[in-house]
């Protein structure tokens, strides 16, 4: 009996949340295209961390290899610095349209 009232509890709980949710979320409605894009870009700043350790990995690699030349190493300078100017988009985008959200009303 106890575990019906615990699934019963579980579902109420679900409910609450869920209504609690669209309740927030339509109260931000007239912000939600700036919301949704700045929530698109933080996750993509999110994904820059694994990007660096991927390329800084590739660099040591190369650089430990004894025949590598100078494109070599040039190749992964260029692909920092387009890592870099990724970066400095999506941080700009995501902080304009994150303030921008917060300054509707």
């Amino acid at each position: 009996m106890d575990e019906q009232a615990d699934n019963l509890d579980n579902a109420e709980l679900a409910t609450v949340k869920a209504s609690m949710l669209k309740w927030v979320w339509g109260l931000n409605r007239s912000e939600a295209v700036y919301l949704i894009i700045g929530m698109i870009g933080a996750s993509i700043e999110g994904l820059v961390w694994p990007a660096y350790s991927i390329l800084l990995a590739d660099v040591v690699s190369v650089l430990l290899d004894p025949n590598h030349t100078a494109a070599d190493i040039a190749v992964w300078c260029y692909a920092f610095l387009v890592l870099a100017l990724i970066v400095f988009t999506v941080i700009t985008l995501k902080l304009a349209f994150i303030t921008r959200a917060s300054e509707v009303g």
